[in-house]
């Protein structure tokens, strides 16, 4: 069986085929936001260019939606809301069609590419925002009304920071890519001589997360600090409720590395315990430049 995946972001559209749970080739393009209709032409026009014989068509996409799964209630990345989007792309490709959540789509690509383990694991995509999926012995958990796993709008801090979702405090106010650069940016100009590594190069205005991957190990230190303490504060939260034993990173910002790991494991150790309880999930790392949100979603259209 062969499904084309989609994992489509606020400024990019990423895809790729997937036959019998392996990716065989991946693209991308930027996306049309604002315009609904150039991103349904788009994938039509991609699926029908594939020159290959597809059997279905599977779609992330940043947006909360409906518990059914038809309907995109909002969509703040890429401009428009209340859109019918399965029926659409079904009408267009004349193909069964299943759209999911793209952090859903990410979590669930994660889990494939570990061979679908038996447990139970909550994945946090790092990103412009912070999305999330939780995984319990191999289902993927949306919720009554499709918003479950959304992870990055748990609380998480105490400093009135805004959160694009019109909260304060989430998770994504200090752990999104957006977050994590602009801490970043602001240490490295108000303090130079405590990041010359991290400087040595790099101008702060255009400092990444792969910028951050090659400070020193005390530099890491101090900048993912805030990030991780985040991270494992939600893990914290999420243990309460699922008890989950790995805790997934995917998104941009995984292409810190291993320091990102390694912070949010000393984070989750210095998590306060539960009585006698101290559940410290395995922390896997998803290499920034693995599509998963792409093999989740072909996978889980392969499936419906």
């Amino acid at each position: 069986m062969i499904t084309l995946g989609f994992d489509i972001g606020g400024t990019k559209v990423a895809y790729g085929a997937v036959v019998d749970g392996r990716l065989i080739d991946t693209k991308q393009v930027p996306a049309p936001t604002g315009d609904y209709g150039a991103l349904i032409a788009l994938i039509a026009e991609t699926v029908r260019g594939s020159g290959t014989s597809v059997d279905a068509v599977g779609v992330g996409v940043a947006a909360w939606m409906s518990a059914d799964r038809e309907v995109v209630h909002r969509s703040a990345s890429l401009g428009w809301d209340d859109m019918p989007l399965r029926a659409d792309l079904a009408r267009a490709l004349d193909l069964p069609v299943t759209v999911v959540n793209d952090a859903d789509a990410a979590a669930w690509g994660a889990h494939v590419l570990r061979g679908h383990p038996p447990g139970t694991s909550m994945t946090l995509t790092l990103g412009t925002d912070v999305g999330g999926g939780v995984i319990v012995n191999g289902l993927l958990i949306t919720g009554s009304h499709g918003i479950a796993g959304e992870l990055g709008h748990l609380i998480v801090s105490t400093q009135g920071r805004e959160c694009r979702c019109g909260g304060t405090d989430c998770l994504a106010t200090v752990a999104s890519g957006t977050a994590l650069i602009n801490h970043v940016r602001a240490l490295a100009a108000a303090r130079p001589g405590d990041f010359p590594a991290l400087l040595q190069s790099t101008d702060p205005s255009n400092l990444g997360p792969a910028d951050v991957a090659r400070a020193s190990e005390a530099e890491c230190a101090v900048l993912l600090a805030e990030a991780a303490t985040g991270i494992a504060a939600a893990s914290a939260i999420v243990s309460r409720v699922v008890d989950h034993d790995t805790l997934v990173l995917a998104g941009g910002v995984s292409a810190i590395g291993d320091p990102l790991r390694q912070a949010v494991l000393a984070a989750l150790q210095a998590t306060p315990r539960m009585g006698n309880v101290h559940p410290i999930p395995e922390v896997y790392l998803i290499p920034a430049n693995v599509p998963v949100g792409v093999l989740g979603a072909a996978d889980l259209a392969s499936r419906s």
